[in-house]
């Protein structure tokens, strides 16, 4: 990999360059998604509005500390309203059961079998950098995605005592099991496969960030920044 920027001296910044304007953009809409949408679909990676295909083996810096997590609201095929929580603030993300809209006769979208679809979907995002500088967010709704997530983030809680100020980095991947409804066949999962790691900076030089210095002692870990457990993804999952 040929990532150019280097720094040991990041953290995540609460706004860009303290600007009065960006502060109150993002009072009143939080950004959670960096550069190009990527998702997962039928096996393959595809980006951005045209579906761009992003080659399996492709390897990008994963951004940890903005990992959200929580529920979005779709109607329409749009999303109107998120209700998400940054894993390092080390908030927990809502329950389906706090967010209303319980009456599924009131939803108004309905699913492929013709049922009422629940306006809020379980969602995780994970911005992104390829080696060329693009940002990506990954999103993910699905079993798949979010055991994907679950499998980097306690990779990442494992070994981020022993690199401080850095982010994983992550090579893009396919993995696929039997469905228990045999109807189904075997279905495809993306993989997020920790294979290095690489100065914060890289990710927030290439999103405009800011990069001060780390809220930690350099080397030390901090236990008071919990990541992901299989219990946070546990709960409502879509299928």
């Amino acid at each position: 990999m040929s990532y150019e920027l280097t720094t040991n001296e990041i953290r995540v910044p609460s706004t860009v360059n303290d600007d009065p304007f960006m502060a109150y953009a993002n009072s009143v809409k939080a950004e959670y998604i960096l550069g190009k949408l990527l998702k997962f679909s039928k096996g393959d990676y595809v980006a951005g509005e045209d579906d761009e295909s992003v080659p399996h083996g492709t390897r990008m810096v994963a951004a940890m500390d903005l990992l959200t997590i929580g529920y979005v609201k779709w109607i329409d095929g749009k999303p109107v309203e998120h209700r998400m929580v940054l894993v390092a603030s080390g908030e927990k993300p809502p329950r389906r059961g706090e967010l209303g809209d319980d009456d599924p006769a009131q939803w108004p979208d309905k699913d492929t079998k013709g049922e009422p679809r629940d306006p809020w979907a379980l969602t995780q995002y994970l911005p992104l950098i390829a080696e060329d500088a693009e940002l990506f967010t990954f999103s993910t709704s699905s079993r798949g995605g979010i055991g994907a997530l679950a499998g980097l983030a306690r990779a990442y809680a494992r070994g981020r005592g022993a690199h401080p100020n850095k982010f994983p980095v992550v090579q893009l991947g396919v993995d696929a099991y039997q469905h228990s409804n045999n109807s189904y066949g075997r279905i495809k999962v993306p993989t997020l496969k920790l294979v290095g790691w690489e100065d914060k900076g890289t990710f927030f030089w290439a999103a405009g960030m800011e990069t001060p210095a780390p809220a930690v002692e350099e080397g030390a870990y901090d236990p008071s920044v919990p990541l992901p457990t299989d219990a946070d993804f546990a709960d409502a999952i879509p299928f």
